[in-house]
């Protein structure tokens, strides 16, 4: 297995481009939308109260993990920043479509009712999302080289906790605000969606690390970040997404 550490060598070791890369994208993608269509989607069940969008986006922080661990931090931080441009021209489109009329105003009132406010959700969670994640995938990064590409699921939980927290910490009061009835549920959202990232994050742990294993056997590369800009926002270096 080749260690990669910058563009020349990865195409040197995978002329053909990467095998699973595009199906980890669109993953991760799907992951995305599932969460911005379900954000004002609330459940309670007993005492817990939470959106149903957080029960399934915990998966984009796991995907990120994993991509960030086999095909590198640049990759990885492109993706993210597509996967954003995509939510938001997501969010944009229905807003706009949303406003034309439908046959009877009672299905136009359904179609507001759902659909109103996802620009909202959508512009909230990519701030939260740009610390948070990026929080998420430089850990991994930084982390894989002090430990000698080690303890991924460790690397994985530990940035994940941090970056959940980032998360939730900016996203949801700015999503949530005036969508649930008192401060005591928004409070109560918060801590019961932060909770279940926890949760996730340690079950999710072992077969994150069974797939970066097989996909560094499959892609023949297990990349260090050496020597990048780490910067989020330095997206427009030489590497394509899908090199």
């Amino acid at each position: 297995m080749n260690t990669v550490t910058d563009l020349d060598q990865r195409k040197r070791d995978n002329p053909k481009g990467y095998r699973l890369l595009t199906f980890m994208a669109m993953l991760y993608l799907t992951a995305d939308l599932i969460s911005a269509a379900l954000c004002y989607k609330f459940v309670r069940i007993h005492m817990l109260f939470f959106s149903a969008e957080t029960l399934v986006f915990p998966f984009t922080y796991a995907i990120t993990d994993i991509i960030a661990e086999v095909y590198g931090y640049s990759i990885a931080r492109k993706l993210i920043w597509i996967v954003f441009l995509c939510d938001t021209l997501f969010g944009l489109t229905t807003a706009l479509l949303v406003q034309l009329p439908s046959p009877t105003l009672e299905l136009q009132h359904i179609y507001n009712f759902v659909f109103a406010d996802l620009l909202r959700g959508s512009a909230g969670e990519v701030l939260g999302v740009l610390a948070g994640i990026f929080i998420n995938i430089y850990a991994v990064s930084k982390l894989k080289i002090l430990t000698g590409g080690k303890y991924f699921w460790l690397r994985s939980i530990g940035s994940s906790l941090i970056g959940e927290a980032v998360l939730v910490m900016i996203s949801m009061p700015m999503i949530f605000l005036g969508k649930t009835s008192s401060l005591h549920d928004l409070a109560v959202l918060m801590l019961c969606s932060y909770s279940y990232k926890i949760i996730f994050a340690f079950a999710a742990a072992y077969p994150a690390t069974l797939v970066v294993r097989a996909l560094k056997k499959i892609e023949h590369i297990d990349t260090y970040d050496y020597n990048i800009d780490f910067n989020p926002f330095a997206i427009f270096e030489k590497d394509a997404l899908f090199e």
